[in-house]
């Protein structure tokens, strides 16, 4: 539920008022989503439903005690980094494969996940050429073939 009273998101009584759904919000921040999918999973859908959901985000951001805890969040995460290869392919896979998405940024997203899993390369001029896969490597990569490795890319 909404606390009508932006007073509470004021830097020196923030932690006070909100700090379990601050930390939540902090973590959200520190593990790379945007702002306000981190207000919604941390203070709930009726905070980004109101006529300015940036008056909050931009409160808890200005904060002292965000700062102070999304320094500590972020060396927390050093050794699960943000970004990685399984985050780029399901990244791109939603966008190739997004209908709603434009059709140049699908295919571009196709082409960026062929280079990602070697079925094409692209070589020293630029161009984009087969790669090294075989059918039978990409079958093994295609989480509904017999035989695929279980995790899904």
């Amino acid at each position: 539920m909404i606390i009508a009273d932006p007073d509470t998101f004021r830097n020196e009584v923030i932690a006070h008022y909100h700090n379990d759904a601050l930390l939540r919000y902090v973590n959200l921040r520190a593990d790379g989503h945007t702002s306000i999918a981190a207000l919604v999973g941390a203070f709930g859908s009726d905070y980004a439903m109101t006529m300015h959901p940036f008056i909050y985000i931009n409160l808890i951001e200005t904060s002292d005690a965000y700062k102070r805890t999304l320094v500590a969040a972020v060396a927390a995460k050093k050794d699960n980094p943000l970004w990685d290869a399984e985050t780029s392919a399901r990244v791109l896979f939603s966008i190739a494969t997004d209908e709603t998405a434009k059709r140049a940024e699908r295919i571009a997203a196709a082409k960026e996940l062929n280079v990602l899993f070697g079925i094409t390369i692209i070589d020293d001029k630029g161009n984009t050429r087969r790669g090294g896969l075989t059918v039978e490597d990409l079958l093994k990569i295609t989480p509904s073939a017999p035989g695929a490795a279980s995790k899904v890319h």
